[in-house]
């Protein structure tokens, strides 16, 4: 373990050409070399004896071993994940505004398109109070041009003033319609903002709530050497940390087929308390420090119990797999990795 920690060090810490080196020199000459000369010591002491060796008892110790080393045995896989909604939707106040009317509570079920606030601005109001009547001036001084030859002149000018202030009223009336906010799909309401009072004053972009879809997905990770024992539609259970919610039933729904170069999920994260290590970069981006592979999953019938994320352990059922088989195909992920200049 010593000499393979010093080559795995020295490898890393020189330019490749001079680690590949160094790390075939330390490998060869400090552990396989060492293991050569002793089993041609036993050979010679295996020589020497004069009575035959004989099978005993103590031998089914490392055959066991070498048992579980090569039998497949392994049919789960172990991942970390996060339990969450499947599709969720911040609400935010498009403009500065005050609040008019909430029509929803903290847990309510919601149907798509159904309005949830009111909002109204008296800076658009009077906006549009403005823009009306300029419009109602221009359109009755082109009624009036039909009498008088002398300002029939200036009539493409007015023409062009009435369809600006036509479609300036139309933006701000579509400005308006924003403050009537609807759900973009059918749900469940999370977290309301307090602000959310009669006559309250909302500032622009101020979060207003969540609305959540019923159903949860699972995000997990998957290592390089994981991958081709993940199915689609391979069924598991998630076990949210601290046991206070029952484990999920789920089954996968889609496997990345490209490696995750940035985590987005921070609470998965070393961190953060997570299990996969990650390093920061300058912008403060979490990078993996080895190859994994997102996988999401779907809860099987199991509503939302409360309107939180969690963190928590998935158990998938995978084809049998010898403990030598993913030494083996950890190898050589790492070759294929570490193979680029």
């Amino acid at each position: 373990m010593l000499f393979a920690g010093i080559a795995w060090a020295v490898y890393h810490f020189f330019f490749k050409v001079l680690g590949l080196f160094l790390f075939a020199v330390e490998i060869g000459w400090f552990i396989v070399r060492p293991i050569l000369k002793e089993i041609t010591v036993w050979r010679e002491l295996i020589a020497l004896k004069e009575t035959p060796i004989r099978p005993r008892l103590a031998w089914l110790v490392p055959l066991l071993a070498l048992a579980l080393l090569f039998i497949p045995w392994q049919t789960h896989l172990l991942l970390s994940g996060l339990l969450s909604a499947e599709t969720e939707f911040t609400l935010y106040s498009p403009q500065s505004a005050t609040v008019q009317r909430v029509l929803v509570k903290e847990g309510d079920s919601v149907q798509a398109d159904q309005i949830l606030i009111e909002l109204s601005s008296p800076d658009l109001d009077f906006r549009i109070a403005t823009a009306e009547r300029h419009l109602a001036e221009l359109t009755e001084q082109l009624a009036s041009q039909s009498l008088e030859i002398s300002l029939a002149q200036h009539n493409p000018m007015d023409m062009e003033a009435v369809q600006s202030t036509l479609a300036e009223l139309m933006g701000l009336r579509e400005a308006q319609k924003k403050l009537t906010i609807r759900a973009g799909f059918a749900g469940r309401i999370r977290d309301l903002s307090d602000a959310l009072q009669q006559g309250e004053w909302l500032a622009k972009d101020e979060p207003l709530g969540i609305v959540e879809s019923p159903r949860a997905t699972v995000v997990a990770y998957a290592e390089e050497a994981d991958l081709n024992r993940l199915q689609l539609g391979a069924k598991g259970r998630f076990y949210p940390e601290g046991g206070d919610v029952a484990p999920v039933h789920v089954h996968v729904l889609t496997i990345d087929s490209v490696g995750t170069r940035q985590l987005t999920i921070p609470e998965l994260s070393s961190n953060h308390g997570g299990e996969i290590a990650v390093r920061e970069d300058e912008q403060h981006h979490l990078i993996p420090e080895q190859g994994i592979y997102r996988v999401l999953l779907q809860a099987d019938d199991h509503p939302l119990i409360q309107p939180i994320t969690l963190r928590g352990r998935l158990t998938l059922a995978t084809p049998p797999e010898s403990l030598a088989g993913r030494l083996l195909r950890s190898a050589l992920a790492v070759l294929i990795r570490e193979s680029s200049w």
